[in-house]
């Protein structure tokens, strides 16, 4: 865990001096990505959470967690939601501080234009492509985050590919992948 975030931390600090300019143009472009390959129990919930805090405190608001299993919805809404009170959430009290401001971790369905707290949307990757190729009200959709800072969390990412590993990939294909 901690070497697993102490490289994000080098990776995602604006003020590094350490790494060469191609690897810091490559780390802090729009499209940068991050895998940490943990084993189950290794504490990768623990890291999320610190990921967390740490991108909230380069002004990172607005999180998707997304995950293609439900039960691995509930599961991590029960570790990171404090207002849920579970004994196993990593945030315990209903505030937490960071750079001093309080702030909440907050379940949404839509992002805020306006807010300090952290917005975690917690969905599966099969609903988050229904959702944001169908515009409905009070829904979330593509115009809505395409021109935002958004983080996605994404827990078993490696089942996400599903199609492409398939050798008949048909090239109209409209799937969540």
């Amino acid at each position: 865990q901690e070497e697993s975030f102490e490289n994000f931390i080098f990776l995602n600090n604006p003020d590094n001096s350490d790494i060469t300019e191609d690897i810091l143009r490559q780390f802090n472009s729009k499209n940068n990505q991050h895998l940490f390959h943990m084993a189950t129990g290794a504490g990768k919930t623990m890291l999320m959470a610190a990921t967390i805090i740490y991108l909230y405190s380069l002004g990172y608001k607005r999180f998707i967690f997304t995950t293609n299993q439900t039960n691995l919805i509930s599961k991590t809404k029960l570790n990171l939601l404090p207002t849920l009170k579970s004994s196993k959430c990593e945030f315990k009290d209903k505030f937490i501080e960071v750079e001093g401001k309080k702030i909440q971790i907050k379940e949404v369905d839509n992002f805020t234009k306006y807010g300090n707290d952290v917005e975690i949307l917690f969905i599966t990757i099969h609903n988050l492509h229904n959702k944001i190729n169908e515009v409905k009200e009070n829904s979330i959709n593509l115009n809505d985050i395409k021109n935002q800072d958004i983080v996605i969390l994404a827990d078993e990412a490696h089942h996400f590919q599903s199609n492409s590993k398939s050798t008949t990939i048909k090239k109209d294909n409209k799937s969540w992948e």
